[in-house]
């Protein structure tokens, strides 16, 4: 029994994703219940059960659900560390070093690979030598992050000279309301 389920017939969309109520697909039945959705064949016969998303992450594709021809294209798509840090090592070496914190500073290195095509993709923007300079700044400053290099470029701090001392290595001079000794 089919209770409280939306039914569609139609074509199947390039992404592998149903979306919406309304996606179409050729040759399947899909039933979108409250918590699950599952997509038939014409004939009954149920091909996938996926948990139904309203919010964050929607999409829930399984791999091994695509056609051989459409996993073998997910297949070359793929990025992983080897591919960012192969990239980076073209551009320059502190862009390298760089690209390798970004992915060693994280649990899984999945987590950092938006941070890594971004700091790559800055060199189409601000060109090859000053994001590497950016990120040889950010390692001085002890700061390898994406924000900071970010911020570095946007600021133009990469054409700064780095100065080997900053203001707290120099002592404050002593004048009268300057409190010294014990604290009570």
């Amino acid at each position: 029994m089919v209770d409280s389920s939306v039914s569609w017939i139609g074509k199947i969309p390039q992404n592998w994703s149903v979306g919406k109520i309304g996606a179409l697909f050729d040759f399947l039945t899909v039933h979108a219940y409250a918590k699950r959705i599952e997509i038939f064949l014409r004939n009954g016969e149920r091909i996938a059960v996926h948990p139904r998303r309203f919010t964050g992450r929607k999409y829930v594709t399984i791999t091994e659900h695509m056609p051989p021809n459409h996993q073998a294209v997910v297949s070359m798509r793929s990025f992983d560390g080897r591919y960012y840090r192969q990239k980076a090592a073209g551009i320059g070496q502190y862009i390298y070093r760089f690209v390798c914190a970004l992915l060693e500073g994280v649990d899984f290195e999945e987590q950092a690979y938006k941070s890594c095509m971004a700091v790559i993709n800055f060199s189409r923007q601000y060109g090859n030598a000053r994001v590497e300079q950016a990120c040889h700044k950010a390692f001085l400053l002890n700061a390898p992050t994406y924000t900071t290099l970010k911020n570095i470029l946007k600021n133009g701090q990469d054409m700064v000279p780095a100065s080997g001392s900053s203001d707290a290595d120099i002592p404050t001079p002593y004048h009268e309301n300057l409190r010294t000794g014990e604290w009570k």
